[in-house]
């Protein structure tokens, strides 16, 4: 989803009138889309001068002319797949829209073929060639303390040592990262990694993520999450992690034995903007806290770990013991 077009000021018009095109099935696209693209184009690209109506269509034969900028061509690819998936029911006539562009721009993509295989009746098919995928991202999301433990174990796992651990961060100081992580999961009735959770060195760090960039667990929040990391670094696992959202949380098609996907969050109120902000702040990031063991970091304040990375507080304080100031 970075949306820098990597510096190349003079390729935002003409990414515009990709997108104006792409998602114009014959009704100019859909409210969901016509919002998001109101947001990139005045909060995150500063041009109060593209109206989406007004900007000419332009053919996938022009746009292979124009964008000579490898980078820039890819984080087009990564933003038409947002837009593609926020069309509900997702159409033929949208996913060849974005197909030709996608040639147009260098090639095919893990989201697109994903979104493809949905509308073509081979979501199972698409599904696994994506987990193939994620299982490399997710890896590089993973508490780096404790990945080796769990190398190449799929299902759920019990580890009473390392929740024995995280159990007793209980006993630090309200305000930091542990105490704040353990109350979490006991808030919201989640399993404890080591305690029959898949992938635990994942959720580790994911649900300490949860409460450095400020963001709740919720549907909106999750998608947001997302959307922060990508910010905070434009890196393939953050972009995997970013699509393997948008498949559990908009196409609804990604869940799991404990989650049950969803379909369409990007429609409720306010969790588009909510996204578009939880970007713009991970942007402002001054290092990329996935590339450390929060682990190790659990007995220190959150408002301390925030400083340290660059975090921006929160609009609504998460957790709610951090004072918003701080």
């Amino acid at each position: 989803m970075s949306v820098t077009l990597n510096g190349r000021s003079d390729l935002v018009h003409p990414a515009a009138r990709v997108i104006r095109t792409a998602i114009d099935t014959g009704d100019g696209g859909t409210p969901e889309q016509r919002r998001l693209f109101q947001l990139l184009a005045t909060s995150v690209w500063l041009r109060n001068d593209l109206d989406l109506d007004s900007l000419p269509i332009i053919s996938p034969i022009e746009v292979a002319q124009l964008f000579d900028d490898e980078v820039a061509a890819w984080r087009l690819r990564q933003m038409l797949v947002l837009f593609e998936v926020m069309r509900h029911p997702q159409t033929d006539e949208q996913v060849l829209l974005v197909d030709g562009f996608a040639l147009a721009l260098g090639g095919d993509d893990e989201g697109l073929r994903l979104v493809r295989g949905v509308v073509r009746d081979e979501t199972t098919q698409a599904l696994e060639h994506f987990r193939q995928a994620w299982d490399r991202g997710r890896d590089r999301l993973s508490e780096p303390a404790v990945l080796a433990r769990f190398e190449g174990i799929d299902d759920a796992i019990d580890d009473p040592d390392l929740a024995r651990r995280l159990r007793a961060m209980r006993d630090l100081s309200r305000g930091t990262l542990g105490r704040e992580y353990i109350e979490f999961y006991l808030e919201n009735r989640f399993k404890i990694p080591g305690e029959g959770v898949a992938h635990p060195a994942f959720f580790l760090q994911h649900d300490m993520s949860h409460l450095v960039a400020g963001l709740g667990p919720s549907a909106p929040g999750e998608i947001a999450l997302t959307a922060f990391q990508l910010g905070m670094e434009d890196n393939e696992a953050h972009w995997m992690q970013f699509v393997a959202g948008l498949a559990a949380y908009e196409l609804g098609v990604f869940g799991a034995a404990d989650f049950v996907s969803k379909e369409g969050v990007l429609e409720r109120e306010g969790t588009i903007e909510l996204m578009v902000e939880s970007f713009l702040r991970g942007t402002r990031c001054t290092s990329n806290y996935n590339a450390v063991s929060l682990l190790d970091l659990a007995d220190r304040p959150i408002a301390e770990l925030r400083q340290r990375f660059g975090v921006l507080p929160p609009r609504d304080p998460f957790p709610e013991v951090i004072d918003v100031d701080l």
